[in-house]
């Protein structure tokens, strides 16, 4: 066995030849790993723990980075699905205190992140086949609902909902919001009596003797004391046979928009972009389902109300309750533009999504119900006017009938019948029931009159049986089938039901049955009785 002398110089050689073999560098690290594998192993360590640190920095500053940019190049940018374009625009890095109130409504502008919700233009013909559909809006005097501004600056919208922002406590928001906000350093107001005067004062409310509690529309006041009859909302603007979607607890929750009555379907789609904004358009809640109905009745809506309570919503999603797409994107630059404000350029957004003609015919074609129509081809020159009807002559309170859609007196009508249907079938049901109860006392009286006769002659041998005739009379059979009040007879034919079961069933069977059972069963007991 080598020496501990030996065994050194063997381990000095071999390092040696390793170290001939290798880098300066990689020599430097077998040195230190052969002569010193203690302070080798803490330098790995500590370089470790130095790379270590540097790769948990740089997934900090991805995570930091902002998502979903733009790709910025050559290639051409698809719209989406809201029918928009976006094209990358630089946000301020910065406070500027000529765009925000302060610096906590800079850092609002910097915190929306889930995009806009852009309404629809309405596009439909005033002398085509929906004008109706068009005149439950423009008779409101609605008309600027219909067509927003297309054409959109997303920073001027975040702005606008990033100064909305009171500054105050959370739980104060909502009792501190001043329906006022700043875009480029000019005070925009978005109130009711704001936004009633922009769209052209379609409805003009008398003045409120208290001003802690506004006057209300018609809409208003039954909203806010619950006066829905959700039995009738669901009735009419439902298609025949359509109900509302039940939960667990068979409670109702929505309706489905594929559900609704052509009418309330465009009325529906008005409302979910332009009026109240609401991403998920495939069904509604049935709490929305009143101002739907209220509309189509021709009843009194404030929509203006109604959409600066939307507005101020939405500037406070986020802060209370969950956050929403930053929506009314055309009316908020129309709203900006009236009041004086340049709008800068780019305009990197452009509304596209078309209510028209063509939308509503299609749409038609899919529900129940509605009669599909060839759609008429836009006429090349403009059609003569037509003489203008007198706003008292108009209908005020009745949705407007048009081939191809359901109107309320088809509908009852059509309800009538089914309930004289029901009515009938139960009552023949009924007759039935009764038929057989009937027929199963005279099968019972049968089989008691037959032991009776076989016991009593059993006992006389000269006992006199019934003739077949006497015995169907004593069984008092009902018939075969039951004869039905209001007309018609014997269900299944003319021939009395008495006279058809003695023919085919009763003097037959009952003379078979004699020969058969009845004489040869009685001369055997007798022989029986005798032996």
């Amino acid at each position: 066995m080598p020496s501990s002398v030996q065994t050194q110089k063997i381990y000095e050689c071999t390092l040696v030849r390793s170290l001939k073999r290798t880098s300066s560098v990689q020599a430097t690290a077998v040195f230190f790993k052969f002569c010193y594998p203690h302070l080798f192993h803490t330098i790995v360590s500590i370089l470790f723990l130095i790379v270590l640190h540097l790769y948990m920095d740089c997934l900090v500053v991805l995570q930091m980075a902002p998502k979903n940019q733009p790709r910025v190049g050559n290639k051409r940018q698809k719209p989406s699905s809201s029918g928009t374009i976006d094209r990358p625009i630089p946000p301020p890095r910065t406070f500027d205190r000529s765009r925000f109130s302060s610096g906590k409504h800079f850092q609002r502008f910097t915190q929306f992140g889930k995009g806009t919700w852009h309404e629809k233009v309405f596009d439909i013909r005033p002398t085509g086949q929906y004008a109706y559909i068009l005149e439950m809006i423009t008779t409101r005097g609605w008309s600027k609902l219909l067509t927003p501004e297309t054409r959109i600056n997303p920073d001027i919208v975040k702005e606008f909902y990033a100064n909305a922002m009171p500054l105050c406590e959370t739980h104060e928001m909502v009792t501190q919001f001043t329906y006022t906000t700043m875009v480029r350093g000019t005070t925009i107001r978005f109130d009711r009596d704001t936004i009633n005067t922009y769209l052209g004062e379609p409805l003009e409310l008398p003045p409120s003797e208290d001003p802690t509690d506004p006057a209300l529309c018609r809409y208003g006041q039954k909203e806010r004391d619950n006066e829905w009859n959700h039995t009738r909302i669901e009735r009419e603007i439902l298609l025949p046979g359509k109900r509302y979607n039940r939960g667990r607890t068979n409670e109702v929750t929505t309706a489905n928009f594929s559900d609704m009555t052509l009418e309330a379907a465009i009325i529906f789609q008005f409302l979910v972009h332009n009026v109240v904004p609401k991403s998920h358009v495939t069904t509604t809640p049935v709490s929305a389902t009143p101002l739907l109905w209220h509309i189509l009745r021709g009843g009194e809506v404030d929509v203006a109300r109604v959409i600066s309570e939307q507005l101020k919503h939405v500037a406070l999603s986020g802060l209370i309750g969950k956050a929403t797409k930053l929506s009314f994107p055309g009316l908020i630059m129309g709203l900006v533009k009236d009041q004086g404000v340049q709008i800068p350029e780019p305009r990197s957004e452009q509304i596209k999504g078309v209510v028209n003609d063509r939308y509503i015919h299609n749409h038609s074609q899919k529900i129940a119900g509605a009669v599909p129509h060839d759609l008429e081809p836009e006429p090349e020159q403009e059609p003569e006017p037509e003489p203008e009807v007198p706003q008292e002559d108009l209908p005020q309170h009745d949705i407007p009938q048009h081939p191809g859609a359901f109107d309320l007196s088809s509908i009852s009508a059509m309800l009538a019948q089914q309930d004289q249907r029901q009515e009938q079938r139960a009552r023949r049901q009924e007759q039935r029931d009764y038929l057989l109860m009937d027929q199963q006392a005279a099968v019972f009286r049968s089989n008691q009159g037959i032991y009776q006769h076989l016991y009593d002659a059993r006992l006389d041998p000269h006992y006199p049986m019934l003739t077949p005739g006497q015995f169907m009379q004593s069984c008092m059979w009902p018939g075969d089938r039951p004869v039905y009040s209001g007309g018609g007879g014997v269900f299944g034919g003319p021939v009395d039901d008495l006279e058809r079961t003695a023919s085919v069933h009763g003097v037959d069977d009952l003379e078979r049955t004699a020969s058969v059972h009845g004489v040869d069963d009685m001369e055997d007991d007798a022989d029986d009785a005798n032996h």
